[in-house]
């Protein structure tokens, strides 16, 4: 190369490199601080800063998930609170050590330490108002022990009482008494349902209302004991007492547990402020370091922006002037060389050089390319030399690759043989393994009937089927063994016991059968003699039950007919007080009947007397009317008048005032028909009051003499009523101990039937245990099953 051309690109190179250099250099200072700053961001504050937000997070799902169970949602875990709360301080430790190991300790960044330190003081104060919150969340709504449960039980207890005696035939009959019975389930259920709204936070209920429906309840069985519908509404009304004092304890211990609840959220809230506005602290101090460092980074970016605007400014005058340069001293000679060096690649090897001359690198291509072109003309005529040698050289070669051709065939067969014979090893192995598949699956069905073929195996699969026929085997001897002896268990033989040729489990098995069989022996034996002892004690409780019961029938048949004697006389005295008690209740029907009538006469004579009243006022309405009528009539007479004195204007008029003139002569003659209707009407009323006034003293005679006799009716009910009482008691007591004798009686038969059943049962029993057959002795040996020798083996 020459000097001139390799001189002019060095200088141009080198003061292209010294201002890239400079350029590159400031560039590379404001890169460098502009990059120190968002590492600083990136990798000391932004962990810091994701870190606090994350914590807020915790805190705030932590807080919801425990007021959520605070309200009572579901479902509600605790330990899902505690967990974020745990993953929230050791969050609040990660944010603590990351500035710590990364942040630079100075006067900036000593707030923020101050404020994670506070703010982990102040979490860990809202974890422990958490745990309490927690705490009270965990206990039932009541008094922290089994009042709710007694209480719901009592309820429920209560409520099927009352509903069974509500559905007793002597109560169903009778309204007051099913009126009572449903007033008390009201009342309860009432009580009920406001207790559990007031425990379950409603304000708007008063816990005076609760103690008022268990009140009306006990009140209204109090009424159904009175009336003597039945003896156990005593005891309901204690339970209805206890029921009450229970609702009072749950309503006072919720009370408490309220008060402690909103002590526990009022410091909760308190600490979760605290926690917040701890948390908010820190993140304010470093969103502010942050937003410093982005102005740090927008500062240093605006300096490398310029830094790089003017490296561009100098890289675009240089690559001017250099483009000047070489389109005048290279570009145009390159030019003339390429179109010399196209007509040579087109084959025009005739082609000229260019005519200028050059000492140069470009002066040095020309020699070159003509030294190139005449080179091509050389080498068109060795290419034929070359191409005839190339022909005989690719006959030399297809030879070659025929034989290669036939070598390949014939290792190919070899590879086939071998790959079949593989096969062939492989389908034997398969075959092998399903045969040995499909016994096993026998044998773990408990089939071992079958064994392992041998034929067309060998090696190791050979070696496993012996094992495995060996295996089957000893299993079949020993199962056989077992069976024959639990088969002469269930024949009834209990002298049989297994061989103890075998080892391993099976001995223990057969160890264990023999043992269940001389158990079962043992079992029998004693249930022979029991047997015997329980049919000898049988016949003798028998015996005395049969005595018992005849003299109970005697005793029996004749208390039954003081009874019916008895029962006649009641019965005798019963229809003697009914008929009085009838008498009574006719009678003072009647009473009620005079004491109406004479209320109604009443009644009549003061309607009487207020219609007389009214007439007298119509009367003078219909004076009145009468009057008006009269001035209606003067009225349309001088109407008239003036309508004739009006003339043919007046025409219409006067017919108008003619028939208000007929109007008011209707009126008058209809309200002198209504006054002389009203005084007819009068006299009738006036004779109506004096048939009454006889009427009303006839009914107080009446009344009066109805009340004597009602009188003396209810002595003798009263007299009859307690007769029948007395005869009533002895009809009971005597009833009473006629079904005692005849309980005792019956339970005397029954006594026999059970004997007689307990001795066909232990007729039964020794029937049974009669087909077993045992040793005549427990210490005699029992006969043992042959030792087997061989083991069965099956193709």
């Amino acid at each position: 190369m020459s000097a001139s051309i390799r001189s002019k690109v060095g200088w141009g190179f080198a003061l292209f490199a010294c201002v890239m250099l400079l350029t590159q250099g400031a560039t590379y200072l404001t890169v460098r601080a502009l990059a120190g700053e968002g590492l600083f961001a990136a990798r000391a504050l932004s962990p810091v800063a994701t870190g606090a937000q994350h914590l807020r997070g915790d805190v705030a799902v932590a807080t919801t998930l425990l007021l959520r169970g605070a309200a009572g949602e579901e479902p509600f875990d605790p330990a899902a609170v505690s967990r974020t709360f745990e993953e929230a301080q050791r969050r609040l430790a990660e944010v603590m050590r990351d500035a710590e190991e990364r942040l630079p300790q100075d006067d900036d960044l000593a707030s923020l330490g101050a404020a994670l330190r506070q703010a982990e003081t102040r979490l860990a104060a809202l974890v422990a108002a958490a745990d309490r919150r927690l705490a009270l969340i965990g206990n039932a709504v009541g008094v922290g022990s089994d009042a709710d449960v007694i209480f719901d039980a009592l309820y429920d207890d209560l409520v099927a009482r009352l509903a069974t005696l509500a559905a007793l035939p002597e109560l169903r009959a009778e309204a007051p008494a099913q009126a009572r019975a449903g007033e008390a389930r009201h009342a309860l259920a009432h009580g009920h349902l406001i207790l559990a709204e007031i425990l379950g936070g409603d304000g708007g209920e008063s816990f005076a209302e609760v103690a008022a429906s268990f009140d009306a309840a006990r009140t209204a069985v109090v009424a159904l004991a009175a009336a003597g519908a039945d003896g156990r509404l005593d005891a309901i009304a204690g339970d209805i007492d206890r029921l009450s004092a229970l609702a009072e304890e749950r309503h006072a211990a919720s009370v408490a547990r309220r008060g402690q609840i909103a002590e526990a959220d009022t410091a909760f809230r308190t600490a979760l402020d605290a926690a917040t506005g701890a948390t908010d602290a820190v993140v304010r101090i470093v969103e502010g370091q942050m937003a410093v460092a982005a102005d740090r980074m927008l500062e240093s970016r605006n300096h490398a922006m310029v830094n790089v605007a003017a490296a561009l400014a100098v890289v675009i005058a240089l690559a001017g002037a250099a483009y000047i340069l070489l389109n005048a001293r290279v570009v145009r000679r390159i030019l003339d060389l390429q179109r010399s060096m196209d007509r040579l690649i087109a084959g025009d090897l005739g082609a000229e050089m260019p005519g200028w001359e050059s000492r140069d690198e470009l002066g040095h291509l020309r020699t070159s390319m003509t030294v190139f072109r005449d080179t091509l003309v050389e080498r068109d005529r060795l290419e034929a030399r070359r191409r005839e040698a190339e022909a005989r050289e690719r006959d030399a070669r297809d030879a070659a690759a025929r034989a290669a051709a036939e070598e390949e065939a014939r290792e190919r067969s070899r590879a086939e043989q071998e790959q079949g014979a593989a096969a062939r090893r492989q389908a034997e192995e398969q075959s092998a393994a399903a045969d040995i598949t499909l016994v096993v699956q026998d044998w773990a069905r408990g089939d071992f009937s079958r064994d392992l073929s041998l034929e067309g195996k060998a090696g190791v699969y050979r070696d496993l089927c012996e094992g495995l026929n060996g295996i089957a085997a000893a299993t079949r001897g020993a199962l056989d063994d077992i069976v024959a002896a639990l088969r002469a268990l269930s024949d009834g033989d209990l002298t049989y016991r297994t061989s103890r040729a075998h080892a391993g489990v099976f001995r223990e098995l057969g160890q264990a059968v023999d043992a269940c069989a001389g158990s079962i022996a043992d079992a029998v034996r004693r249930i022979r003699a029991a047997g015997e002892s329980v049919d000898g004690g049988a016949r003798t409780i028998g015996a005395s039950a049969e005595d018992m019961a005849r003299r109970t029938e005697q005793t029996a048949a004749t208390l039954e007919e003081t009874a019916t004697g008895i029962e006649e006389m009641a019965k005798a005295l019963k229809a003697t007080e009914a008929a009085a008690a009838e008498t009574s209740t006719s009678v003072q029907e009647i009473d009620r009947g005079a004491a109406q009538g004479t209320e109604v006469v009443s009644n009549a004579i003061a309607a009487m007397r207020e219609i007389e009243g009214s007439s007298d006022a119509i009367r003078r309405i219909i004076e009145v009317i009468d009057g008006i009528s009269f001035q209606t009539n003067l009225l349309a007479l001088n109407a008239g008048v003036e309508a004739a004195r009006a003339g043919e204007a007046g025409r219409g008029f006067a017919v108008v005032a003619s028939e208000v003139r007929a109007l008011a002569s209707r009126s008058s003659e209809a309200s002198r028909e209504i006054e002389a209707l009203i005084a007819e009407s009068g006299r009738h009323v006036g004779n109506g009051v004096s048939l009454v006034n006889q009427t009303g003293e006839a009914l107080a005679q009446i009344a009066g003499s109805v009340t004597a006799i009602s009188a003396r009716i209810q002595d003798i009910a009263g007299a009859s009523r307690e007769t029948a009482g007395r005869v009533t008691e002895i009809s009971r007591a005597t009833s009473a101990l006629e079904r005692a004798t005849q309980q005792s009686a019956a339970m005397f038969e029954q006594t026999n039937a059970a004997v007689q059943a307990l001795r066909d049962e232990s007729a039964g029993l020794m029937q049974a245990v009669g087909r077993f057959r045992v040793a005549a002795e427990p210490g005699l040996d029992a006969h043992r099953a042959p030792a087997r020798g061989e083991m069965r083996r099956s193709a």
